[in-house]
């Protein structure tokens, strides 16, 4: 039961996290109305915060609903690799935005959009 309940609680945090900052973006304000693209920027930056959450809040519901596994296989490697893997999302998630260009917010809040809906 751990095995589930602290990955799904970990994620479950880290979307709270991006929803609070996501409220606290909403309540800034910000964008340039001389500047429309500006504008549109804040919008997606703001979108990719949302999609982020939603991503992060739907791991931390697989994890709560995911089946057992059936075959385990021998060694520690496979372990590790699957701890490894479990976890790779949470030190992902937690890195620093790095470019605030509108584009690539766009860009990551689609490819964030159809990732999810795949996961679903």
């Amino acid at each position: 039961m751990i095995d589930r309940l602290l990955p799904a609680a970990l994620f479950a945090l880290m979307a709270v996290n991006r929803a609070q900052r996501l409220g606290l973006a909403f309540a800034a304000g910000g964008g340039s109305a001389a500047l429309p693209t500006a504008a549109l920027g804040r919008y997606a930056l703001l979108g990719y915060d949302a999609l982020a959450a939603l991503f992060l809040a739907v791991i931390a519901l697989l994890f709560l609903v995911r089946k057992p596994s059936f075959r385990k296989l021998p060694g520690l490697p496979p372990r590790l690799i699957a701890l490894a893997g479990t976890y790779i999302l949470l030190a992902l998630s937690a890195q620093p935005v790095t470019v605030d260009h509108w584009a690539v917010g766009l860009a990551a809040a689609l490819l964030l959009a159809a990732g999810t809906a795949g996961a679903v």
